[in-house]
């Protein structure tokens, strides 16, 4: 895991390797409500990096 965020309703990971990270999730015996597996886009990266969205 690369960063974690830990927000009121969910705890979002951020990976290279989402596989590899949610068979460790288990193995910790911790069982998620959901899993979402998406790919950063490029709108993910400027916000990152800049810290406002494309828009602003």
């Amino acid at each position: 895991v690369k960063r974690l965020e830990a927000l009121p309703d969910r705890v979002l990971l951020y990976t290279d390797d989402a596989d590899q990270t949610a068979a460790e999730v288990q193995e910790r015996g911790l069982r998620p409500v959901s899993v979402v597996v998406r790919r950063s886009t490029l709108e993910d990266v400027f916000l990152r990096l800049t810290g406002r969205t494309l828009v602003d």
